[in-house]
């Protein structure tokens, strides 16, 4: 999330704890001058900065990628869970809002103009929150798909605007509490606190408040230790089901593609979690350079990371590959029947046995 900056003996100069989308308690890394804010300091003086760019190509190449994607899903009319939707949209928004600097070619000035910085700290911290809720929303609604089916099930609708509402709603309160704070500064000026910073060795714009910033890192670590909690659930859940299709010689292709997605996605939290737990103990200077690149490292990936995961289901490369066709079978776009289809995010989980017979399990009962 936000930055700490702390002094480092071997590089000399201040270095941002997180770098956004992983939380870490904040503390101002420049400071306000006027109507601009003075930009990061460069290890390497001058444009262009080798790893500046390399994290701006990074995300570029995710959003031209997730807008493929959403749009081979309105589309194609692929059928998903609402979580997904939601949640493949929030990451693709969340681009434009880390790369607004490049957008605006700040990324290459001595200072950043404050409006800029202003409209991307406050967007950010919002987004950020909105992120990792959409992810919990995701993981709970596959959890909860798997284990009680999608037909007939208690206050579904309820359940189905909660999981819509909640990112947003957490976007809306982080980011009116960032603007409001911001606002503030300029009634109530003290020097390096409220005030929009740029994050040493990066390319976006943060709050310099230390509250604020330690409330959303552990709102944070809270929503990625509950989506864990889901994910494990979900994993469990599917090793029994394994085992009661091996009993019934049922086809269970699909686990291993499963397993690989939540892997995955586990993995990433796991990071965010050991960073956010880093930046709340005792700093040290050579740990803490290697902990700046590993969270700069997954901040870039992260979204591509999501491309990859989702957008390598069956049925979406499928759609890719005759995306120029007029029509499409469902058989070309579902696969062979002979093979059992469970995507990880599916409104539905349905099993194609052996015979040709489907069979969707839906709290014991089948059609």
């Amino acid at each position: 999330m936000d930055a700490t900056s702390i002094l480092s003996p071997s590089r000399g100069r201040a270095r941002a704890r997180s770098y956004g989308l992983l939380p870490g308690p904040p503390m101002p890394t420049a400071i306000m001058y006027e109507s601009d804010i003075q930009i990061r300091d460069l290890e390497t003086p001058g444009p262009p900065n080798p790893i500046l760019l390399s994290a701006f190509a990074l995300l570029l190449t995710a959003q031209i990628g997730l807008t493929l994607l959403l749009l081979t899903i309105v589309l194609a009319k692929i059928q998903r869970s609402p979580a997904f939707y939601n949640f493949v949209f929030i990451t693709w928004v969340s681009l434009p809002i880390y790369l607004l600097l490049f957008y605006t070619k700040q990324y290459q000035v001595l200072h950043v103009h404050l409006d800029i910085c202003a409209v991307q700290a406050i967007l950010k911290h919002g987004v950020d929150s909105a992120f990792v809720c959409a992810l919990l929303m995701l993981a709970l609604e596959c959890w909860w798909s798997l284990k009680y089916g999608t037909y007939d099930i208690k206050m579904t609708r309820l359940r189905k605007n909660l999981i819509l509402i909640l990112p947003y709603a957490h976007f809306i309160a982080f980011s009116a509490a960032i603007a409001l704070l911001g606002t503030m500064s300029n009634i109530y000026v003290t020097p390096q606190i409220n005030v929009y910073v740029i994050v040493s060795y990066s390319f976006y714009c943060t709050l310099g408040n230390d509250l604020i910033g330690n409330i959303q890192a552990a709102e944070i670590a809270l929503l990625v230790l509950a989506t864990f909690f889901y994910e494990v659930r979900t994993g469990l859940l599917y090793r029994k089901m394994r085992k009661a299709r091996m009993n019934m010689n049922i086809n269970d292709k699909w686990a291993f593609s499963v397993f690989v997605r939540l892997s995955f996605c586990t993995l990433w939290q796991i990071i965010g979690l050991l960073n956010t737990a880093s930046g709340l103990v005792v700093d040290f200077s050579n740990l803490t350079v290697l902990r700046d690149d590993i969270s700069l490292f997954v901040l870039v990936t992260t979204p591509l990371m999501v491309l990859v995961i989702f957008s390598t289901q069956k049925d979406i490369l499928m759609a890719w590959r005759f995306s120029w066709r007029e029509t499409r079978s469902p058989e070309s776009t579902l696969g062979s029947s002979t093979l059992e289809t469970c995507e990880l995010t599916s409104l539905h989980i349905t099993f194609r046995v052996p015979d040709g017979s489907e069979s969707i399990r839906d709290g014991g009962e089948s059609v």
